[in-house]
């Protein structure tokens, strides 16, 4: 399990009522999410990541990697856009 930093941008942050957190004891990039309930209704609530959202590992879209099961090591950063609609 790994001790990782959850950045969360826009409009998450007042879904989350935070911009960061540090967590402790996370395998995965979903087990991250869930650990703010509002972020995981927000990003991910039927287990999949709603179209438009971005989920960063180290800069790295977790479509490139393993999804939400994609595995965190210590100091790894996730970060969490909301999607975006416009014209």
């Amino acid at each position: 399990m790994a001790a990782v930093t959850l950045a969360i941008f826009a409009t998450l942050r007042q879904v989350a009522g935070t911009a960061h957190l540090d967590l402790d004891d996370v395998g995965t990039v979903g087990a991250a999410l869930r650990r703010n309930a509002d972020l995981w209704e927000a990003v991910a609530p039927d287990g999949e990541l709603v179209p438009g959202a971005i989920v960063l590992v180290d800069g790295t879209n977790i479509h490139h990697l393993q999804g939400l099961a994609t595995p965190l090591q210590d100091g790894d950063r996730v970060s969490v856009f909301p999607a975006v609609g416009g014209g």
